[in-house]
């Protein structure tokens, strides 16, 4: 059995991005540790772990690599969400693409995070609950 586990992304300042992290996605910061020559930050963040890892030689942030390179990942927001996107703007959090309704059941927004990452924010209101399906956070 398959259980979603991290994303692992590459930081220029992992202790900087985590704490962008915690103070702006509600996040908590586990623990630091060195790996292979380079600072990791974990950070639990919407029910999901987000792994920050230093550079080390050879690599590149925010460039493709061999390996490919994410365009964005999204998290879903329940309730309330243009009144979440206020507050994350109240912050000062810059956005790429502001609140707006994509569809008839679904709105989005992009935010911009540390080292050129992109956040999508979505809300869908008929997207069913994955419990349906019998999945938990837990797999």
């Amino acid at each position: 059995m398959l259980t979603f586990d991290h994303v692992h992304l590459i930081s220029a300042d992992p202790r900087r991005s985590a704490a962008w992290y915690a103070e702006i996605l509600g996040g908590r910061i586990l623990s630091e540790i060195e790996m292979l020559g380079a600072l990791q930050v974990y950070v639990a963040v919407a029910g999901g772990l987000v792994i920050l890892r230093g550079v080390r030689p050879g690599d590149a942030p925010g460039q493709a690599s061999s390996r490919g390179t994410v365009d964005h990942f999204a998290l879903r927001v329940g309730t309330h969400f243009e009144a979440f996107c206020r507050s994350l703007a109240a912050k000062g959090v810059r956005f790429s693409m502001p609140p707006q309704s994509i569809n008839p059941t679904t709105s989005a927004a992009f935010i911009e995070a540390p080292d050129g990452l992109r956040i999508e924010l979505i809300h869908r209101t008929d997207w069913p609950d994955l419990r349906e399906f019998g999945l938990t956070s837990d797999g």
